[in-house]
């Protein structure tokens, strides 16, 4: 008796999932997740502990979100401008802080 969700015709002669495994069906979602975390951490690393992650994010998450449709767009646009603006603050907050200026 065959089970039919095992693919016997393959030249290895193990049986192999039908449809590619776990692999096939995530590839490049794997692989994105690779990439994005290595540039990520490159980028921690090389701009002294400066993480950029959260707003690329937001940009691609309101990018989809133009091209689907959906709730939430502004939510995720808004994002942006109020980091610009938390970073703007808190470098003057540091400036005025810092002893030596």
């Amino acid at each position: 008796m065959s089970n039919p969700s095992i693919n016997d015709n393959n030249k290895a002669g193990t049986p192999q999932p039908v449809g590619g495994g776990f692999w096939k069906r995530f590839e490049a979602a794997i692989l994105l997740t690779s990439v994005g975390g290595a540039i990520d951490t490159i980028g921690f690393i090389a701009l002294l502990g400066f993480f950029t992650n959260h707003v690329t994010g937001n940009l691609v998450m309101a990018g989809a979100g133009l091209v689907k449709g959906g709730d939430g767009l502004w939510i995720k646009l808004g994002a942006l401008p109020v980091f610009i603006i938390t970073v703007i603050f808190t470098k003057h907050f540091i400036a005025k802080s810092d002893p030596k200026s």
